[in-house]
């Protein structure tokens, strides 16, 4: 094998580590985000921790949806085009 398919396996090889980083990044990021949205709300209205525990509740789901659509691109993609 040459040097520059060596090189070329090894880039794809580091593309794919990097594409689930970044699923784990989105999936921690939503939680993160609807959860502190919810914590913030909580102490406008003081309603600790109700709010927290829905923007947690909804960012996992956001972040669920967000890997199922990178997991499996093309079924989204197909009933999408079944409806038109």
């Amino acid at each position: 094998m040459s040097n520059s398919e060596q090189n070329n396996k090894k880039r794809r090889q580091q593309n794919s580590y990097v594409k689930y980083i970044d699923l784990g990044f989105r999936f921690a990021f939503s939680i993160l985000v609807w959860g502190l949205g919810g914590y913030w709300l909580d102490t406008k209205l003081s309603t600790l921790p109700l709010f927290f525990i829905l923007g947690a509740l909804l960012g996992t789901a956001s972040g669920f949806l967000t890997v199922y659509r990178a997991v499996f691109p093309s079924q989204s993609k197909d009933k999408q085009n079944s409806d038109d």
